[in-house]
């Protein structure tokens, strides 16, 4: 007598955990973007920047990102060249939220502030994961 344990008994495909992680990055960039469109009045006085046509341009830069990163999930093999680009976009993302935060103190007020940096943590995270999921599924 056989006992299943709901468990599969194949091992997880190597590129698992880029794929998660490249999918929950697309939906947080997606859900960022239409945020920042959909509530660009308010978001943009709780952050203090005065400058709410900024949230709209870089909210439909997300959703473009968020799509970018759709359509390598929807290959077979994951293109690891794009893959890379998506960690270091986040890269970039997270250097430029630092020097908007360090380096321009007056620019947003203290919701802006903490926002940008608990979005660059989150960002920050999925480029980590990214690059450990590409690490490992190169084996």
């Amino acid at each position: 007598m056989t006992i299943s344990t709901g468990f599969s008994e194949s091992a997880p495909r190597p590129d698992a955990l880029l794929r998660r992680t490249l999918a929950v990055n697309a939906i947080f960039s997606g859900l960022s973007g239409t945020a920042m469109i959909v509530l660009s009045g308010p978001l943009d006085r709780f952050m203090g920047l005065g400058l709410p046509w900024l949230l709209i341009v870089v909210g439909a830069g997300l959703l473009g990102f968020a799509g970018l990163i759709g359509l390598n999930l929807r290959r077979p093999q994951l293109s690891r060249a794009e893959a890379w680009l998506t960690v270091a976009s986040d890269g970039a993302w997270v250097a430029a939220s630092a020097v908007i935060v360090l380096g321009f103190p007056d620019l947003l007020g203290t919701g802006g502030k903490w926002l940008v940096g608990l979005v660059a943590v989150a960002v920050a995270d999925f480029a980590l994961f990214q690059y450990l999921g590409l690490r490992r599924s190169r084996a």
